[in-house]
């Protein structure tokens, strides 16, 4: 029962469930679980518990204040503790803090300018929506410019880049493969200083059309030339290290025993040393094993899959624009597809190039 009265009390205060829904709830469960005698003392504990007032100084010990103020399991809550000390408070609170609405503006229907109106005399706050990650290639470009080419750099010029980005530093940050050290100093402006930032873009891209060229190969060159992955093993396989470790945060495996897991890890990293096969591994040929794929399935006229194929060619360019190179976390949707990929492609031909439902039911492929 006090499962079912700490979840009702947690739906009703903390998950925007209305208080009648989540007492009803409660009642069904507490009859399901064959102890309708204790329905009652439900509904009413619930109802009083939601209208107390409760405040976080009610509970003097740290343990308390966690298991029972901030709902954490018992053991969760000495882990907790034990980990961060009084930080775990504020972390703790963190839980149910409503995270913000994300809205895209369909621009058919209206425009940023006449939503945000709309929205605020409706009383609520508007916060333009970061760019950083869709500007990444500019931003590259424009920072290996400034690093190469800054004597060339006007003061009109100058002062567009200074509406959009820190001039002074983003040279300095640049990392050919990895935008983060350039796009952490974007600051958010208005369309206006956007537009004339992009017009600044342009210009340097006609004088020096090379150095954004380089810029983008730089930032982008692993998913589509076929070299060895970046951290594929201690970034996207288990093993018994440290996986995560910050100054907020020292996160482990909890299973120390992983003997399977580390077997696997050495045999994925000698078979990534492997001459030519070893280079299987890789985003670059992942890539383009799938595009071999897609047009074999298009000269066997394989109508019904090609779409697939379509989203993965879109999705491929998608991560040609990311905000890192060579990362197999952006990348998975394409390497994640390729067994089923290569089935398809096998099978599509042997069934003759079946109809669209003919094939997507399995009519051929299966006895």
């Amino acid at each position: 029962m006090r499962a079912v009265l700490r979840a009702g009390l947690a739906q009703a205060l903390y998950m925007n469930v209305p208080l009648p829904a989540a007492v009803n709830e409660s009642v069904k469960l507490t009859r399901a679980l064959g102890k309708s005698s204790a329905a009652g003392m439900v509904n009413a504990v619930l109802r009083r518990a939601a209208a107390a007032d409760v405040s976080e100084a009610d509970f003097a010990d740290p343990l308390d204040r966690l298991s029972i103020y901030y709902c954490l399991s018992r053991p969760v809550a000495e882990l907790f503790y034990a980990q961060f000390g009084a930080e775990a408070f504020p972390l703790a609170a963190a839980f149910y803090e409503k995270p913000k609405t994300t809205i895209r503006v369909n621009t058919l229907r209206t425009n940023d300018t006449a939503l945000t109106a709309l929205l605020q005399q409706e009383g609520h706050t508007v916060t333009p929506g970061p760019w950083p990650g869709a500007l990444s290639v500019p931003m590259q470009q424009t920072a290996r410019y400034i690093r190469d080419y800054g004597n060339e750099v006007t003061d009109d010029e100058r002062t567009a880049i200074e509406k959009i980005l820190d001039y002074d530093a983003i040279a300095q940050s640049y990392m050919p493969e990895l935008s983060d050290g350039v796009k952490q100093y974007y600051k958010n402006p208005g369309k206006g200083d956007l537009a004339r930032y992009m017009l600044v873009w342009a210009k340097m891209l006609l004088k020096h059309p090379v150095c954004y060229f380089e810029a983008t190969h730089a930032n982008s060159h692993g998913y589509y030339t076929i070299t060895k992955c970046r951290a594929i093993n201690d970034y996207y396989t288990f093993n018994n290290d440290i996986c995560m470790e910050m100054s907020e945060m020292n996160v482990h495996y909890l299973d120390k025993s992983g003997y399977l897991r580390y077997a696997f890890v050495q045999a994925l990293s000698a078979f990534e040393k492997l001459p030519l096969v070893g280079l299987t591994t890789s985003i670059g040929f992942m890539a383009w094993l799938t595009a071999v794929l897609g047009l074999w399935l298009a000269r066997c006229k394989a109508k019904p899959v090609l779409p697939v194929f379509i989203g993965l060619g879109i999705f491929w360019l998608t991560c040609i624009a990311s905000p890192v190179n060579d990362c197999m976390r952006i990348s998975f949707a394409i390497s994640s597809s390729l067994p089923p990929s290569t089935i398809i492609s096998i099978l599509f031909p042997a069934c003759g190039g079946l109809s669209a439902a003919g094939f997507l039911s399995g009519g051929g492929i299966f006895p």
